[in-house]
């Protein structure tokens, strides 16, 4: 199958499935969740009536307790299509800076160990010592992120503060004891690296307290509609690691420059978790430190428990997700001289990817607040928007992406045929972030966890049986990752559509 009809089936793919994932928020023939059908006004208050509604099947985004007495009067019309948008634009500008200022937190250390390098080493390359190290530690802030910070923590505090008050302290204790999971790795490390990479990897992982405490922090505040404060705190976050690090390396302290660069970046992270934390203490979030640390649980046993369960359902999804894609990576450095062209591709699905992420931040925390459907219906419109504008500007730019991998033909000719998977994805990406902050706004993170499982699965699957049938191996392993995306989005559709725990507000 030639690359334009690999774009135009992905396309054709991703837009049937955007129009079962709109369906439900359009439907006449569906209850809105006011209690209108259609045009028409209903009494919510009528028992035949509740009856009536409550038999038909109803998408998981319009169910509402029809025993609530707030609705007992006529409702107020549908908000226009398009309504949530200035908000959603709002929530997700700062939110893509807050997305992107880790990776320029990263290529800032790169960047700085490669600068020493330049005026001696002792004995050891400071960016080999970085860029050996810098991926665990990337490794391990993504998952804390996908499993809890960036995930759990958004949606428990947009729907769940108003009657626990004391659930941001108790999610910055969980964030505390989380940190000391990769501390507790250290030793092992010690023996397993090599002694040269120890100084840097250690300063490393005893900042990871301040890193977690610091993700949780902003996300506690982006559970409050506030993202303009965490993306103020990672850019002076991001400009005092620059110049402190710069500063330190220059000092001629007979230290390995990679381990100075290490305490800039905790410095600096511990100067952005200072202010975040005075933040949530000043707006009242939060209780003294020494009760985060020594205190009793601020919250209720059961309400721990959910947390832990929820956390642990979004653990194995996102440790599913860098699975497949890291085993992807592994398949080709070892069978394969496609890597490069594989990780360009990677990094430019990401980037572009953290665009509609963004906007799924918005949805997933407005969804939590206001258990609104209407949010998630302009959420999905957005996405899909996007992603053509992604995919298209991908396409039209794709002939000019050779300067990603100067003077390798063969490396370019690789990308050049996989780039239709890459710009095809993003409509369809679109919608499984979308709909994943759907899901995160619901707190269905179970359900997440089982609709990763099917999708690890089948496009792992997808991938194995195109390979054997003799596809060329780069372009199998990106139609596995496409079949990943579609089944994704396609079991959320089918939750959207079908399910009906939308009024049950409860953390599952």
């Amino acid at each position: 199958m030639s690359i334009g009809n690999r774009i135009h089936t992905i396309i054709f793919l991703s837009f049937f499935v955007a129009c079962t994932f709109v369906h439900p928020f359009n439907n006449c023939a569906l209850p809105h969740p006011s209690g209108r059908v259609g045009s028409m006004s209903v009494d919510v208050g009528s028992t035949e009536k509740a009856l009536l509604l409550s038999s038909h099947p109803t998408p998981l985004l319009a169910r509402r307790d029809p025993e609530d007495p707030s609705h007992a009067s006529t409702p107020p019309p549908s908000t226009p299509l398009g309504s949530n948008f200035p908000r959603l634009i709002g929530l997700a500008a700062p939110t893509l800076l807050t997305i992107a200022l880790p990776s320029v937190l990263s290529l800032t250390d790169t960047y700085l160990a490669s600068y020493t390098d330049t005026f001696g080493t002792r004995g050891v390359s400071n960016l080999e010592v970085v860029s050996s190290t810098i991926p665990y530690v990337n490794f391990v802030n993504f998952l804390f992120s996908a499993s809890f910070a960036g995930t759990v923590v958004p949606s428990l505090i947009g729907g769940e503060l108003e009657d626990n008050p004391a659930l941001p302290t108790t999610l910055l204790r969980l964030a505390v004891k989380a940190s000391l999971l990769p501390i507790a790795t250290l030793p092992i490390l010690a023996f397993a690296i090599p002694q040269s990479y120890l100084p840097f990897a250690a300063i490393c992982i005893l900042t990871f307290p301040l890193t977690f405490t610091l993700g949780t922090s902003l996300s506690i505040l982006r559970g409050t509609l506030d993202t303009r404060t965490p993306a103020s705190v990672l850019i002076q976050t991001c400009l005092t690691n620059l110049v402190l690090s710069f500063a330190i390396t220059h000092v001629g302290l007979p230290v390995q420059g990679a381990a100075l660069i290490g305490i800039g970046t905790m410095i600096a992270e511990g100067g952005g978790f200072y202010r975040a934390f005075k933040v949530l203490g000043d707006r009242e979030l939060i209780e003294m430190p020494k009760e985060i640390i020594l205190g009793k649980e601020a919250a209720d046993s059961h309400l721990i428990s959910t947390i832990h369960a929820n956390v642990g359902a979004s653990f194995l999804r996102s440790l599913l997700l860098q699975a497949t894609l890291l085993g992807s990576s592994a398949y080709l450095t070892a069978q394969t001289n496609y890597i490069e062209a594989h990780v360009v591709a990677s990094s430019l699905w990401f980037f572009s990817s953290s665009v509609t992420d963004s906007v799924a931040g918005g949805v997933q925390t407005l969804t939590a607040k206001e258990k609104d459907w209407e949010i998630g219906r302009d959420g999905i419109i957005m996405g899909v928007v996007i992603g053509a504008i992604l995919g298209s500007g991908i396409m039209i730019a794709s002939p000019y992406l050779g300067f990603l991998t100067p003077g390798d033909e063969g490396v370019q000719a690789d990308l050049q045929s996989i780039i239709g998977f890459v710009a095809g994805m993003q409509v369809l990406n679109g919608l499984v972030f979308v709909g994943d902050g759907i899901l995160q706004g619901l707190k269905l993170f179970k359900y997440e966890a089982k609709v990763m499982t099917a999708a690890a699965i089948g496009g792992t699957t997808v991938a194995a049986l195109a390979i054997r049938g003799g596809t060329d191996e780069l372009v199998a392993v990106w139609t596995g990752i496409s079949s990943m995306q579609l089944v994704r989005v396609s079991l959320i559709a089918w939750k959207l559509k079908f399910g009906d725990a939308f009024s049950n507000n409860v953390l599952r």
